[in-house]
């Protein structure tokens, strides 16, 4: 199925946590809905702003390149569901409206995602057949949903809602962790030879890459301004708002176009630039709340 192993095995681990956390954040999932609107700024950023940033800022920077172009808006198709959890924690972020968020979000990913791939494909490059998309939600979601499942009562995630705290298992959150670093190991070691033999391609696609994320960072910014949401809940609206659904990404580019074509090349750029531009935004969260951040960064 065209499936890079090392990739697919990264990418489950990934997602498998979420699933994990299931059975506790099903009981947090409707409490968020008491207070929506911080729910509307992160599924308006995360399925209108983030897609349309994307496909913006590919179009002013990669207008020669239709593969490159393809890649970056595919890589602000969806949000992320992975490490937002720990991304938010850092933040100091709600924990609550992120379970919520994320929860939302997959089902949002398994509903609307394939047609939006689709779709996007299609206007941009070229028809692929239908199925192959659904085949990327099924490996890659089906997978991990029932490794989750099946986990789950194994072990316990700590969520902290109003005086409720739960018991505390960090072990989801190291495979997240894991996962992504090595992730991160993985797609260097494959795309090693593209990047050292078209630096120059590389440097090119992270300026629309860059250009997008702190656009979407501003822009979540301002509604979360605009709408007087809490320090929490801006840093949590923030987070998972301007998170990209790299893992997808991958996942479809490399079944479709192949794991060594341009578009995966593109897409790959996305997870290494993530931890940095993260780790930058978590910064000016902390600085502009006047919160001191030494201990966790």
């Amino acid at each position: 199925m065209n499936v890079s192993i090392p990739i697919a095995v990264c990418v489950i681990a990934l997602l498998t946590p979420q699933f994990m956390c299931w059975n506790i954040c099903k009981k947090e999932f409707f409490k968020a809905f008491k207070k929506p609107l911080p729910l509307i700024v992160i599924m308006l950023s995360n399925w209108f702003i983030s897609p349309l940033t994307g496909i913006l800022s590919a179009s002013i920077f990669l207008t020669a390149n239709l593969s490159f172009k393809l890649g970056v808006s595919l890589l602000f198709l969806g949000p992320s569901i992975s490490m937002v959890i720990y991304w938010n924690k850092l933040a100091g972020g709600s924990q609550n409206l992120v379970m919520t968020a994320t929860l939302l979000n997959l089902i949002l990913i398994i509903a609307v995602y394939p047609l939006a791939a689709y779709i996007l494909i299609g206007l941009i490059a070229v028809w692929v057949p239908l199925e192959i998309v659904f085949l990327t939600i099924i490996v890659f979601f089906l997978t991990p949903l029932l490794i989750g499942l099946l986990l789950r009562m194994r072990f316990r995630i700590n969520v902290v809602s109003g005086d409720t705290q739960l018991p505390v298992n960090r072990v989801p959150d190291k495979i997240s962790v894991t996962a992504f670093f090595t992730l991160i190991l993985v797609l260097y070691v494959i795309q090693s030879e593209n990047i050292l033999l078209h630096m120059l391609d590389f440097i090119i696609l992270s300026i629309p890459i860059i250009f997008g994320y702190m656009l979407v960072y501003v822009i979540v910014s301002v509604l979360c301004f605009i709408t007087r949401l809490s320090q929490a809940e801006s840093a949590t609206a923030i987070i998972v708002g301007s998170g990209n659904q790299y893992e997808l990404a991958i996942a479809a580019s490399a079944i479709i176009f192949g794991v060594q074509s341009s578009v995966a090349f593109a897409v790959s750029i996305g997870p290494l630039l993530e931890a940095p531009l993260m780790l930058l935004v978590i910064a000016i969260i902390y600085r502009l709340s006047g919160l001191r951040s030494s201990k966790k960064l």
